[in-house]
């Protein structure tokens, strides 16, 4: 009797459920958007359960022809799952979002393409511009009260370069991400270009970080990017440069 009635109650959930997510979504964005902390929507069409706006505004950065589908899979498990894709920097992009019971944030099989000059307001260096494009294929992330707890997958800064205050080609990187323990862990190297690198950066999950990273300029008469790695460390036995960076990250 009591299973029937565990039953009976998950179903009568499940339904409740299914008639929120079938609310037109630009009835329900009134009552939400207190909650959604600065986050705009624009020109809503469909449902909660699968909707489109044609823009969603978060601070400095816009994205375009947002379209969200909710999984029915994820629900039995106890997780609110989406799938996303949208514009940004004048690319498609794509991610799948959710939320478990537990309070978990997660996204998984998540490709982006991004413009690395969209990204500048994130930097705290006064009149840096940067150049390339940053690809990320992000296989499993996820996040718990505001800090990551795991993250695995790869990151690529293709064709990078500082337009500005100098302009300097520096080539391309990679990050192979992933989770030891209780470290996030990205392995980082150079592609090939004019800066090698090589380094290591941990972030933990009470969001202190660590970085030790060392590089060397392959062209020595590149004296513009010889003179500015020359302020970002200490120069070792072999040439090298090496650059030891540590702190902890606020959550989000």
């Amino acid at each position: 009797m009591k299973v029937t009635l565990r039953y009976a109650l998950v179903g009568v959930l499940l339904y409740a459920l299914f008639l929120v997510l079938t609310v037109p979504a630009a009835r329900v964005y009134p009552a939400l958007q207190d909650s959604l902390q600065g986050v705009a929507l624009y020109d809503l069409d469909g449902t909660l359960w699968r909707g489109r706006a044609a823009v969603v505004q978060s601070g400095r950065f816009r994205f375009d022809d947002v379209r969200w589908s909710v999984s029915t899979a994820a629900l039995p498990g106890g997780r609110l799952e989406a799938d996303l894709r949208f514009k940004f920097g004048g690319d498609s992009q794509r991610a799948t979002v959710g939320r478990t019971l537990g309070g978990i944030l997660y996204a998984r099989d998540t490709v982006l393409r991004i413009p690395a000059a969209a990204l500048e307001s994130l930097i705290d260096f006064p009149g840096a511009r940067l150049g390339g494009r940053l690809d990320v294929d992000l296989k499993g992330f996820e996040m718990r009260a505001g800090r990551p707890r795991s993250a695995r997958g790869v990151l690529r800064w293709r064709n990078a370069a500082l337009r500005a205050p100098v302009a300097v080609e520096l080539g391309g990187f990679k990050a192979d991400i992933s989770t030891e323990g209780e470290n996030i862990r990205a392995l980082i190297a150079d592609t090939g270009g004019p800066l090698q690198a090589e380094g290591l950066l941990t972030l933990s999950t009470a969001g202190e970080y660590r970085f030790t990273g060392y590089f060397r300029v392959r062209d020595a008469k590149q004296t513009a990017l010889v003179q500015g790695l020359q302020f970002l460390g200490e120069k070792e036995a072999d040439g090298r440069i090496k650059v030891a960076l540590s702190g902890k990250l606020p959550a989000l």
